[in-house]
């Protein structure tokens, strides 16, 4: 059996589970079952759907959840970028550095972004990576940089409301709202008041 979690940001910007399911395999047809069980509970489609790069799991999405948008989570692209780029090149600091300028500017141009890859591409001799020619040509599917992973135990989110927990607030003001926010919000929503 599969585990599959459904994990969402909520109002207060925590991560939370709204359901989880099991399935006998990694099959279109598995997912389609799930994804309608999800919408029967639901009511309504998610607008953002961030998934790893499973076949099956797009299909059911495309079939399913047509109105949704579908990204990439970027944390399953970096995991996977030390096996599919040559050692010399990933421990190279520069490229590191590039690359996730590169993917993680979620204000970067088209134009803009298509140079800095080639730029990439062409500095670090990577013209016959096969899997970063995939990723490049699957750009407009878009990755997502908003929420890294799909996991919760990863969810950079519950880490910042983890340490909310485990440190002191800096305050920046003398105003009260400023202190009573760190006892009532979560980290994320604090930054936002005491912006």
């Amino acid at each position: 059996m599969i585990f599959v979690p459904f994990i969402g940001i909520d109002n207060h910007r925590r991560c939370v589970t709204f359901m989880a399911g099991l399935i006998a395999n990694e099959s279109t047809e598995s997912y389609i079952w799930l994804l309608k069980t999800f919408l029967k509970a639901f009511g309504s489609q998610p607008s953002m759907i961030v998934t790893d790069q499973d076949a099956a799991m797009k299909n059911a999405i495309n079939i399913v959840l047509s109105q949704s948008r579908h990204r990439l989570c970027m944390w399953y692209i970096n995991k996977k970028l030390s096996d599919k780029v040559p050692s010399k090149v990933f421990n190279h600091p520069e490229f590191k550095k590039t690359f996730h300028k590169t993917v993680w500017d979620s204000k970067i141009h088209p134009e803009e972004s298509e140079a800095s890859w080639s730029s990439l591409i062409q500095n670090f001799d990577l013209q016959s990576n096969s899997w970063l020619s995939v990723m490049f040509d699957m750009r407009n599917f878009q990755l997502s940089s908003l929420m890294q992973t799909t996991s919760r135990s990863e969810c950079d989110q519950c880490l910042l409301d983890h340490q909310s927990l485990t440190t002191n607030s800096i305050y920046k003001t003398f105003l009260p709202i400023e202190r009573f926010t760190t006892d009532v919000y979560t980290r994320s929503n604090f930054f936002i008041v005491q912006k």
